[in-house]
């Protein structure tokens, strides 16, 4: 008797629980939320492999020379796909840089339009960074790297704006949706506590 009073009470303590988010939209956020799971396996991958030939580097320079010279090429672009990747993650978690001044005088729902508005223009500078980041690819598709293609390594800008781009627009249709149907959004647990 004593539980089922104590779990009331810790549900009237709670509050209202929110609905229960629509079919399209919890599909939605499952999507952006493995999407981002994916780029946190590969960031996780590129900072693993950049510390190793880190040391490795240091090691064959130091101690036992001579250091392989392909060495530098993978940790220049493990720098720059980690960064690319990390811009991604923070456009899924909503840690873009945010200039909160004018927004926080604004109510919730004219909050929901500039976000949907600014992320218009993100998905539109990211879709001009897809289309230069390929362009960039043909000009540099001849170049031999020392192990990887030029043109295969720029092909992380593209497909990093691609991601970004994914998310903003799936966080723009999601507040959309709630701001056509004139509901709060449930708030969000973050991905990265």
């Amino acid at each position: 008797m004593e539980v089922v009073a104590a779990n009331a009470k810790h549900e009237l303590s709670q509050g209202p629980k929110a609905p229960p988010e629509p079919g399209i939209i919890s599909a939605l956020r499952a999507v952006d939320r493995g999407l981002a799971k994916a780029e946190e396996i590969a960031l996780v991958s590129c900072l693993v492999v950049l510390v190793l030939l880190g040391v490795y580097q240091a090691w064959t320079r130091n101690v036992m020379p001579p250091c392989p010279f392909w060495i530098d090429e993978l940790i220049r672009y493990s720098v720059f796909f980690i960064g690319l990747l990390g811009a991604a993650l923070a456009a899924q978690s909503d840690s873009l840089i945010n200039i909160d001044m004018l927004t926080r005088l604004l109510s919730p729902r004219a909050r929901m339009v500039v976000r949907i508005v600014t992320a218009m223009f993100t998905v539109y500078v990211c879709w001009l960074l897809v289309r230069g980041g390929l362009a960039l690819r043909q000009i540099v598709a001849d170049e031999k790297g020392e192990i990887i293609r030029t043109g295969t390594a720029v092909m992380a800008l593209p497909l990093a704006a691609t991601l970004i781009g994914l998310h903003v627009a799936i966080h723009a249709f999601v507040d959309a949706f709630y701001l056509i149907t004139n509901r709060p959004p449930p708030p969000q647990e973050p991905i990265f506590h």
